[in-house]
């Protein structure tokens, strides 16, 4: 069957490739050497149309393979879910093969300068994609997938999977148990190269196959509702995501955001309370097939066709992750999910409206219940009468200027303020967690009865002269060094506060600063922050080693003294 899977694919790329994929470099050679040539980069921008939704000639345009490619066979980075993919790719025409070692090391060394954006390492069309690559290294909470697709059946041997985990456990720093895994792994295998080829590049209707326990029902429209394994949602995920989330308002995220770390944590954590903790799914689909009762108890199995996830992405999404980290905790994890048939004339409509309110209503977040401290009313009463608006309330229309800033700008001055570099360093892992008990620290360290407003707006003024510094700074720089003004960004500001006096917000406010001052306070702090960091830690991640507590306080008793 390899090779008839083998042929089947191939014929599914020269229809949907054929025309769209660049051969100008490779038009000396032979029709079969250069078919060859097309079917792996066409192979290349299948991965991309698959993992990023993208119809054929866009992901065409993303295939950078070619003499010089520095084993980066195509790049693309997704803004929706701020995920950069990085794809290698193999053909084998006899449906045998692997990555070797050799190929598993150049993807990594690609990775590695792509973080480092390092153009000259790259061909011209790599070339022309490090302003996007540039915007993916940048970006706040960015996450990077490591995609070989080849097909061959076998699957990774050891020796070339060890370097891929090598760079994972360096890039993502597991030896920090509190890191967030900002790199994946996702390989692309015969098998599944066939799957997505069946389906089709955009996806046929997907039939989730569901054991439902404590189940219910309802008419009108027909829905069954009940709690479904976590594990069975991680095996939903690995086959048939991004198309089982295609018609969700949002892609997965990441865990790196504030609501997805916290149901990571509580899967990791607390598995059995993770049913009492979360909203839960909801899936529409086209049809709901009853097959049988399974045992005793309320429990059914039934096959969903035509499903979608349409409210609960960042649930399945995180189940998946937690499940790749510890399956024996997912196992005893249960999820709810109901499960609505929009079969019928005003199906599509339906599921529209549905998509749209499950996304919209009834939404809290940690910084809500921050509204409840009337320690927040009593600063914006005070600010008040300084002509100062103040907005610590979700919902609140917000236009920061002069005389106007929120909540999340001012937990951020006074972290980055505190004397405390723990404050400052989550701030930059994850605001939320600042705000995730308003009765204890570390918001009450932040927000209490001796938090001076004035003091407070004037944290805030100076934190947005820092923040300007550095965006005028990051213009003069570039690569690993340009990473630093980026990346360290709350780090950097905690050391300028550290030089201004009295930022502890002891005795009288601090007079404020010129931006001239600033300027140069965050020019010194950047230098100073390369060279510690680049002696310490050289060759790090900038983007984990900038969350990394007991590095960062390393990095800091290696700076000068205020």
């Amino acid at each position: 069957m390899s090779l008839l899977h083998v042929n089947q694919i191939k014929g599914f790329l020269l229809r949907s490739y054929k025309g769209l994929i660049d051969l100008r470099d490779v038009a000396n050679l032979q029709e079969a050497d250069r078919e060859k040539v097309l079917l792996s980069r066409a192979l290349a921008a299948f991965a991309v149309a698959q993992l990023a939704g993208l119809e054929p000639e866009h992901a065409a345009a993303a295939v950078t393979d070619g003499a010089g490619d520095n084993g980066v066979d195509a790049l693309h980075y997704d803004r929706a879910t701020r995920t950069l993919y990085i794809v290698q790719a193999k053909w084998f025409g006899d449906g045998h093969g692997s990555l070797d070692v050799a190929d598993a090391s150049k993807l990594v060394q690609g990775f590695r300068d792509l973080v480092d954006q390092r153009a000259e390492s790259f061909n011209d069309k790599a070339k022309a994609k490090m302003a996007m690559v540039e915007e993916a290294m940048l970006a706040d909470k960015a996450s990077y997938v490591l995609v070989p697709i080849y097909t061959g059946q076998e699957p990774l041997a050891p020796e070339p999977e060890r370097v891929l985990d090598e760079c994972l456990s360096k890039f993502n720093d597991w030896k920090d148990e509190a890191a967030e895994d900002l790199l994946s792994l996702r390989v692309l295998r015969q098998s599944d190269i066939y799957g997505m080829v069946v389906q089709g590049t955009r996806g046929e209707p997907i039939a989730l196959e569901v054991l439902l326990h404590e189940y219910g029902q309802v008419e009108g429209p027909f829905a069954v509702y009940g709690q479904v394994e976590a594990e069975h949602v991680a095996g939903w995920w690995s086959k048939h995501y991004p198309q089982l989330v295609e018609p969700n308002i949002r892609r997965f995220l990441g865990t790196d955001m504030d609501v997805n770390s916290g149901l990571l944590n509580t899967l990791l954590n607390e598995p059995e309370h993770f049913w009492h903790y979360n909203n839960g799914l909801t899936v529409v689909c086209q049809r709901i097939e009853r097959r049988l009762s399974a045992g005793a108890g309320k429990t059914v199995f039934i096959v969903c066709h035509g499903a979608a996830i349409v409210n609960g992405a960042q649930t399945a999404g995180s189940i998946a992750t937690a499940h790749g980290k510890n399956p024996a905790a997912v196992q005893r994890a249960r999820v709810q999910a109901r499960f609505i048939s929009v079969d019928g004339p005003e199906g599509q409509a339906l599921s529209a409206a549905i998509t749209k309110a499950t996304n919209t209503q009834n939404q809290i977040t940690r910084r809500d219940f921050v509204a409840l401290d009337p320690e927040q009313e009593r600063l914006r009463m005070e600010l008040g009468l300084e002509g100062v608006l103040y907005h610590f309330k979700s919902g609140e229309a917000v236009v920061r200027n002069a005389t106007t800033f929120d909540l999340e700008e001012a937990t951020v001055a006074l972290a980055c303020a505190s004397a405390d570099l723990a404050m400052s360093t989550q701030a930059k892992r994850e605001i939320g967690r600042l705000w995730d008990n308003t009765e204890k620290a570390p918001y009450k360290a932040l927000f209490n009865a001796g938090t001076s407003s004035t003091l407070l707006w004037r944290h805030v003024r100076v934190m947005r002269m820092i923040d300007s510094a550095l965006q005028t700074l990051q213009s003069t720089l570039d690569g690993r060094d340009r990473g630093f003004a980026v990346h360290g960004n709350r780090f950097i500001a905690h050391h300028v506060y550290r030089s201004l006096p009295l930022s502890s917000g002891v005795g009288a406010p601090y007079p404020i600063p010129s931006e001239q001052d600033v300027f140069a306070l965050v020019a010194r702090a950047v230098a100073a922050t390369a060279e510690a960091a680049n002696r310490l830690y050289p060759g790090a991640y900038l983007a984990q080693l900038f969350k990394n507590q007991a590095k960062l306080a390393a990095v800091s008793r290696e700076m000068p003294s205020p």
